[in-house]
């Protein structure tokens, strides 16, 4: 009988012990993404987080009232530093850059934006804003035609310039 009780008592006290631990999940704010596309040949893998408008003004110069500012660095999605693999040497505007794994800032702008590439070492996206990074490019800046909610990296119209090699 006293088995049974110790028994019983060890069993209730399991439980409770899990109850006490447990914890109510809810789903984040800036969801965790992942992205994989072959082009041409090269494998392209990207992780990021994606953080959602929510009603306030994403962009803005330093007088607005803005998340992010114009011409200063952004990691680019949220929580941690975006990651871009390349399986494959690459171009980008005609640069090179070497296979591998890339963290990115980007330098939002009105009309052109500037993306940077540095080596990744780690989640922490403010260690690279002192940094140099190995490829820098502009892109310019358009309007997507509607309201976009949630932050989306995408890799659209893909073509291979076999002619280049």
């Amino acid at each position: 009988m006293r088995s049974i009780v110790l028994f019983t008592l060890t069993v209730l006290l399991g439980f409770s012990a899990y109850q006490v631990e447990a914890q109510i999940q809810t789903p984040s704010p800036s969801p965790e993404s992942y992205l994989k596309q072959t082009v041409g040949l090269t494998t392209v893998t990207v992780e990021y987080s994606r953080p959602g408008v929510k009603g306030r003004q994403v962009f803005g110069t330093a007088t607005e009232q803005s998340l992010e500012k114009y011409d200063k660095p952004w990691r680019t999605g949220a929580n941690t530093a975006t990651k871009f693999t390349f399986s494959d040497d690459l171009k980008i505007d005609g640069k090179n850059l070497a296979k591998g794994t890339y963290s990115i800032l980007t330098l939002p702008g009105v009309k052109e934006w500037t993306v940077m590439f540095f080596p990744y070492e780690s989640g922490s996206w403010t260690s690279y804003v002192e940094k140099t990074p190995v490829l820098e490019t502009k892109i310019t800046a358009q309007k997507a035609g509607r309201q976009v909610e949630t932050f989306t990296i995408d890799i659209g119209r893909t073509k291979s310039h076999f002619s280049d090699m």
